[in-house]
């Protein structure tokens, strides 16, 4: 039969090897999560930044292209006022109308851009509150767990020691 003491002292440390390498494992697997959310994290956040960026600039395309089929209509409209010998009222309001249309496609641009920014902006908190339920997901072992799984297996050995005492 085997000494009470030396059961006692390896099913103590038995315990206590058992209760650190919970811990461990238990930080490891936390950093790794944490490390990985992060890494989804910026990455979200790159792709919606860069979306947001080519909006803006589509948007800054789109409207200089309005901008220069309006002075296209504008041109021919003047040219042929002058080739037909018109002049007057009726050519300034046929500009007037031309430049009208043209502000309100440029306004409706505007605020296209403006809905795409917000919903950009949107899943970008999104992304933000994913990274945080990521991280919250795998809980982070307390010095207390590993403290009591110590303690447990040193109380252990103890008992241990007093069975084999009887």
């Amino acid at each position: 039969m085997c000494d009470p003491i030396t059961t006692a002292v390896v099913t103590a440390g038995l315990g206590i090897a058992s209760s650190v390498m919970q811990y461990s494992a238990g930080n490891e697997a936390y950093a790794s999560n944490k490390a990985n959310a992060k890494t989804a994290f910026v990455a979200d956040q790159d792709a919606l930044q860069k979306q947001a960026m080519q909006e803006q600039d589509s948007a800054a395309n789109d409207k200089l292209l309005m901008q220069q089929e309006a002075r296209q209509k504008v041109a021919e409209a003047s040219n042929n006022a002058s080739a037909s010998g018109v002049t007057g009222l009726s050519v300034s309001g046929l500009i007037d109308t031309i430049k009208g249309q043209e502000l309100q496609r440029q306004q409706a641009a505007d605020q296209n851009l403006e809905n795409t920014l917000l919903s950009i902006q949107s899943q970008k908190k999104a992304s933000s509150n994913n990274y945080v339920s990521r991280v919250s997901n795998v809980q982070k072992p307390s010095g207390m767990s590993l403290a009591l799984g110590i303690g447990n297996a040193a109380l252990g050995g103890v008992t241990s020691y007093y069975q084999m005492q009887k």
